[in-house]
């Protein structure tokens, strides 16, 4: 009877056991693809910004397109500092240190060095994709 009781207990607790470990570690898996999911939109809002202040870069100042562009910008590079790795707000500084207009020759490389640490950041590979084939695809 004793040995009964006893192998229900263990039975029931193993299952407890089982079902707690299960809920942690899928909340820690929901948590990591939020993130990821959150990472993603905010890196493609930002790629979306540079290409929005380069067509609307060549406008008068005081066009509200201009306007608009830059303030997404300005919202898309907060969205990444606040969610991307360290690699990638280093990645990101360094492009955007560069002040002058338009995309020249060194903040083209500098785009794609950013591009690559996202790509790392969300999950991809870095030898998946060269440096040239995103240089073609973008440039």
């Amino acid at each position: 009877m004793a040995i009964t009781i006893i192998i229900a207990l263990l039975s029931l607790t193993g299952v407890i056991i089982g079902a707690g470990l299960h809920y942690y570690f899928s909340r820690i898996t929901e948590h990591e693809k939020h993130l990821r999911i959150l990472k993603m939109e905010a890196y493609i809002d930002y790629i979306r910004s540079i290409g929005e202040m380069e067509q609307f870069g060549l406008l008068d100042p005081s066009d509200p397109r201009r306007k608009e562009a830059h303030a997404k910008a300005i919202s898309s590079k907060a969205k990444v500092c606040a969610c991307g790795s360290p690699e990638v707000v280093k990645a990101l500084a360094k492009f955007e240190s560069h002040r002058e207009p338009g995309l020249t020759p060194e903040k083209k490389q500098l785009l794609i060095h950013f591009i690559e640490k996202m790509r790392i950041d969300i999950g991809g590979n870095e030898s998946q994709v060269d440096k040239e084939s995103i240089e073609a695809i973008l440039f």
